[in-house]
């Protein structure tokens, strides 16, 4: 039996819904920021967009330990052990959600739409 695909803005739609706003409010809820109403989650969300754009800027220091922290680390590199554990954990949670055969179809569906 063969799953029909869903169109490119369905697939969107089931990812942003069903993968990127729980994680996104998940992430704020672990920083102690809870959504009260749609229009707050709906702030946060445009927010979290505006943000995406605007380009880093150097932060103040404000550790007397700050300047060592930045010279070892320009010297040495960040933390491979912190990345490879990142990478591993991103790897993981990519292998589960792609068991969720609509997942698997909306990544599908996406990347046939962006071949096109």
């Amino acid at each position: 039996m063969s799953q029909q695909l869903p169109n490119p803005q369905e697939a969107y739609a089931h990812l942003y819904n069903e993968i990127h706003a729980p994680v996104f409010f998940n992430k704020l809820a672990s920083h102690g920021i809870e959504v009260m109403t749609e229009k707050e989650a709906e702030e946060l969300l445009t927010l979290a967009a505006h943000l995406r754009e605007v380009p880093l800027q150097k932060q103040a220091q404000d550790s007397r330990f700050s300047s060592a922290v930045n010279a070892l680390t320009q010297a040495a590199g960040p933390s491979q052990f912190a990345k490879l554990a990142q990478d591993q954990s991103v790897k993981a949670a990519a292998a589960d959600l792609m068991r969720n055969t609509d997942v698997y179809a909306s990544v599908l569906s996406l990347k046939l739409a962006e071949q096109q």
